[in-house]
């Protein structure tokens, strides 16, 4: 049976799986705003990044910090979750441990299909 840790590591795969949320988990160690973010990566605009922001923070790796009024609306404030360290660590090892399980499994015996595809 799998583990909720285990159940939960598609959802963490999916939420890393584009560069921007990348580096945003990069900068999540200190707080900051989308806007902020944006601002930082350069060519991304407000928009994007806090798209990404809301992905990261619904697989639980954001957490909201507070918020601000900036100029008749909320500014919304991010740092990694507490126990997102933890749970990337995990998911490492997961990985790892794939990885190893891949490398070490046995060769198939006989050809490759292209060369089956090439005896035809």
């Amino acid at each position: 049976m799998a583990t909720k840790s285990a159940e939960a590591e598609p959802d963490l795969l999916g939420a890393l799986a584009h560069p921007i949320r990348l580096a945003i988990m990069r900068a999540a160690v200190d707080q900051f705003s989308p806007k902020q973010m944006a601002d930082s990566l350069g060519d991304v605009s407000l928009q994007l990044v806090s798209y990404h922001v809301r992905i990261l923070r619904d697989a639980g790796l954001l957490k909201l910090t507070g918020t601000e009024p900036r100029r008749g609306a909320l500014e919304h404030f991010y740092r990694a979750s507490p126990d997102a360290a933890s749970r990337l660590a995990s998911l490492g090892k997961t990985l790892t441990s794939l990885s190893d399980d891949l490398g070490s499994s046995p060769k198939p015996k006989g050809g490759t299909r292209k060369k089956a595809a090439a005896k035809r």
